[in-house]
């Protein structure tokens, strides 16, 4: 019997050593597994982040003068992290006046080189007064700023995010993820230099049309605008949940104005007729809620421009409250931000509230305004 019990030695210790050694492993595999844990990794892409806001509001020439960031995804797997940030944050324009920002310097400066008179020297003087207003504005109050960031990167053996594996992505207009760079910003020399051949081309335009007495698109029906009545119509957000299942517009209603039917995943037309309405462009028939020219972008954009209640412009002469839409697709926006480097803008699906906007865009304005 003590023989037998000796022979089952070996494999009782045997047993115990392989009990030890997978309880070794758990521990370490747990210990390991808490290091990368998403908290962590969020912590550090976080950091990440908020230099670069930091970075883009030098680039843009903002002062910032609160920030939120907000991690609203993250998931790691197989090395690979993932995560989406919300921005909110409000700035302030970095320029002591006015005169200073260098568009209005460019504008400035062209009517100090050329001699401009009669009604065309009339629309320049309307014209930097609005910029000069608007510029006022954006220098001494604090204005939103908001937008998605998406951070990829890659973790260590140690538990640590490479600092250099990290790419930043933003939303372009159609829900889809692209590159972000600072180099899509304005430079102040680009802005000065926009602002003066911006000008120049408004008076050579101006000096074409004024030999047949018609300096502006004549509006079918009389009316005023009140451009910023338009841009703080509101009612927008910037939301993480999508329209529908499977979908990757964003969507969310609530903040919607609930005097308005809306449409679900397709509500970007219908948002920038409110807006236009809030303005001062008279409905009728044929635009009103509901309607096709309400509720469907190219059809809004044709019925405007053959109406004389908008009619093309630039990206300089596209301010606070005008609408555009994006090149070659059928998705309409409101202007609600341009100090000549940073424009911002308002949208339904996806749904945004003075976020950047990343796609070529047709840009108009609107002759009668305030």
């Amino acid at each position: 019997m003590s023989k037998s019990v000796r022979k089952h030695k070996p494999f009782a210790g045997l047993v115990a050593l392989m009990m030890v050694l997978t309880l070794s492993f758990l521990v370490g595999f747990t210990k390991s597994d808490a290091s990368i844990s998403n908290s962590d990794l969020s912590d550090q892409m976080q950091s990440q982040v908020n230099d670069l806001l930091k970075q883009e509001m030098v680039a843009r020439h903002w002062k910032l003068v609160d920030s939120t960031i907000t991690v609203q995804s993250i998931e790691n797997s197989d090395s690979k992290v993932s995560a989406i940030f919300g921005i909110h944050a409000t700035h302030l324009l970095d320029y002591a006046s006015p005169e200073d920002v260098p568009i209005m310097k460019g504008k400035l400066q062209y009517v100090a080189d050329n001699k401009v008179s009669g009604q065309a020297l009339d629309s320049i003087n309307k014209d930097i007064a609005m910029w000069k207003s608007d510029l006022q504005t954006y220098i001494t109050t604090p204005l939103p700023y908001n937008n998605v960031i998406k951070a990829e990167g890659s973790i260590d053996s140690a538990g640590k995010l490479g600092k250099e594996s990290v790419a930043f992505y933003v939303m372009n207009e159609a829900g889809e993820w692209i590159p972000y760079t600072l180099s899509n910003i304005t430079t102040p020399d680009e802005a000065e230099k926009n602002g003066y051949d911006g000008l120049k081309a408004q008076v050579q335009e101006l000096q074409t049309k004024s030999q047949n007495d018609n300096i502006a698109p004549t509006a079918v029906v009389p009316f005023i605008y009140d451009r910023l009545a338009a841009r703080d119509y509101g009612y927008s957000s910037n939301p993480t949940k999508v329209c529908q299942s499977g979908s990757t517009t964003t969507q969310d209603a609530s903040y919607y104005n609930s005097q308005y039917t809306y449409y679900n995943c397709n509500d970007c037309a219908n948002y920038v007729s409110q807006c236009l309405y809030t303005g001062g462009i008279p409905t009728d028939s044929t635009w009103c809620p509901g309607s096709l020219s309400w509720i469907q972008a190219n059809t809004l954009i044709s019925y405007m421009l053959n109406k004389g209640y908008i009619y093309s412009a630039t990206a300089n002469t596209c301010v606070a409250g005008y609408p555009m839409k994006v090149h070659g697709k059928e998705h309409v926006e409101l202007m609600v931000y341009n100090d000549g480097q940073s424009r911002l803008a308002n949208a339904h699906t996806n749904d945004k509230y003075w976020v950047p906007y990343y796609d070529t865009m047709d840009y108009y304005q609107v002759p009668q305004v305030a």
